[in-house]
């Protein structure tokens, strides 16, 4: 606004596209107004590429649900765990507790 206020330059001589940059300084909360409406522009965008990748991560965990190798794999796991913590105070680990912990 400053820049614009210390033209020596008439605005009327203005180009059209630099009178209107003036015109919007000159209105109140400009910065905010014109992050609104780029907000509203962005937002349906916004919103499809999220359900997309929401969709991607359900279509993984019922994958990995469904797993019957990843089942495999982590009761190898807890028995290596259970091996290793083989001492008698210690009660041995189940599938459970591990899907607790993931």
């Amino acid at each position: 606004i400053d820049a614009f206020n210390q033209l020596s330059i008439a605005k009327e001589k203005l180009s059209p596209a630099d009178r209107l940059v003036y015109e919007i300084l000159l209105i109140p909360y400009y910065k905010e107004r014109l992050n609104t409406i780029k907000f509203k522009l962005i937002f349906a965008d916004n919103c499809n590429l999220l359900n997309a990748q929401i969709r991607l991560v359900n279509e993984a965990c019922t994958f990995l649900n469904h797993s019957s190798h990843i089942k495999e794999l982590l009761e190898i796991i807890l028995s290596v765990l259970n091996h290793l913590n083989s001492t008698p105070t210690h009660r041995i680990l189940t599938l459970d507790d591990l899907s607790k912990v993931c």
